[in-house]
């Protein structure tokens, strides 16, 4: 009973699994290849299950032997780590495992325990897949503690916007009780968030004194924009709001949430370029539910009992963030979408100063602007998306991890 080579064998094969789905390239064959795909993708859960199981079987068997030891513990961890593993992360270790020499299997063992003990290098292997994978969950955590701030950072941003808004937006020489609290509240919030970063700023300083930098250089990347973008403007923000200059302060916790965004892209796990696109066409259709809402909002304010045009444009506002991170992620790899994005964000951006127009002088033409251009959007964002989904049946029909503008020059 050789259960260790079969668990190897099982993982290396699992990529032949993965080319299963093949696709088709005209449209009309497009359900086809996504019946496919599914198949396959049902196929590879089935094996990874199996290799779960096969694992247990291994381990169990020391168990019973009475075995213990850094091997034993090594295949545990291999064998917890196969429960959290995304997509991309099984993908990248089987390529690993496939790239090794210890992957052929010994006919003169027929004990898994012997299969093992004979082949330490095969525990060394899995051993350093796992402390990859280990590393790459900081990376994660970090990204995600970064992301899940920006979006505190910008519900302050917004709730600054509408306070300096209601006061006006001048400094007063002789505040109301009423400013007072919005300020004090504003401060609370703020000081609050700059805690949290850098509590995030020294485990990512931490990270970057314990990987080289040359190999790994994803915490240095980030240090840089910690340094040029999101420090000077925490601390900014701070003083501004002490000031009683909510306006100024505004601005700067927009240029915070945004380079924690930035923080967060560094940070996040590496994804092939296949799954880089995948990840913006679900984006853009989120956009395009977005856009239509905001559409009809906006459509929606001549009959408004009790317009607020303002929250649209910080709404329309957002979105163009979302826009030009996706066009950012695109730029290389499907160069029509990402121009396509571009063309979406510059409609979004009229919009939004047509609405910022209504908010200051009612009427209902800056809203049948700002619909006009709305509407224009959504005929960018569907054009992106045609590209983004024309880049992936490239994809699956050439079987490779090659974008759009790869192989190009």
């Amino acid at each position: 009973m050789k259960l260790s080579w079969t668990i190897i064998l099982g993982l290396a094969l699992l990529p032949l699994w993965l080319n299963a789905a093949d696709s088709a390239s005209t449209k009309a064959k497009r359900n086809i290849s996504l019946t496919k795909q599914k198949a396959g993708q049902q196929r590879i859960g089935d094996s990874i299950r199996r290799v779960r199981s096969q694992l247990d079987s291994v381990v169990g068997e020391y168990a019973r032997n009475g075995l213990e030891g850094d091997d034993v513990d090594a295949l545990k961890r291999f064998r917890g780590m196969l429960d959290k593993l995304t997509e991309s992360e099984i993908n990248k270790i089987l390529k690993q495992l496939e790239s090794s020499t210890l992957l052929k299997e010994n006919k003169a063992n027929d004990s898994v325990l012997g299969a093992f003990d004979g082949q330490k290098g095969v525990i060394a292997q899995l051993n350093t897949i796992y402390l990859e994978w280990q590393t790459e969950q900081i990376f994660r955590e970090l990204s995600d503690r970064f992301m899940k701030l920006s979006v505190v950072q910008q519900r302050n941003y917004r709730y600054a916007v509408q306070t300096a808004k209601a006061h006006n937006q001048i400094i007063p020489t002789n505040p109301s009780e009423e400013f007072k609290i919005d300020i004090r509240v504003q401060e609370l919030d703020q000081n609050g968030i700059g805690d949290e970063s850098a509590t995030l700023i020294k485990k990512l300083e931490q990270l970057d004194k314990k990987l080289s930098k040359y190999i790994e250089p994803r915490p240095s990347m980030a240090l840089r924009l910690v340094k040029t973008d999101l420090k000077p403007a925490l601390a900014g923000s701070v003083k501004d709001i002490k000031e009683y200059n909510l306006s100024d302060a505004a601005i700067k916790e927009r240029t915070s949430y945004i380079a924690m965004i930035n923080i967060a892209r560094v940070l996040a796990p590496k994804r092939d370029d296949e799954e880089v696109i995948r990840q913006a066409l679900r984006d853009v259709e989120e956009a395009i539910g977005d856009q239509q809402e905001l559409l009809e909002d906006t459509t929606a304010l001549e009959d408004s009992e009790n317009p607020n045009p303002e929250e649209l444009s910080l709404d329309q506002a957002d979105l163009v963030d979302r826009t030009d991170f996706i066009r950012q992620d695109v730029a290389d790899l499907v160069p029509t979408a990402a121009q396509d994005l571009s063309a979406s964000t510059d409609n979004q951006q009229e919009a939004r100063a047509a609405l910022s127009e209504s908010a200051a002088s009612p009427g209902s033409e800056p809203a049948a602007t700002a619909a006009e251009q709305q509407e224009a959007a959504l005929e960018n964002f569907a054009e992106a998306k045609a590209a983004l989904e024309e880049a992936l049946e490239s994809f699956a029909e050439s079987g490779e991890g090659e974008g759009e503008g790869e192989g190009e020059g």
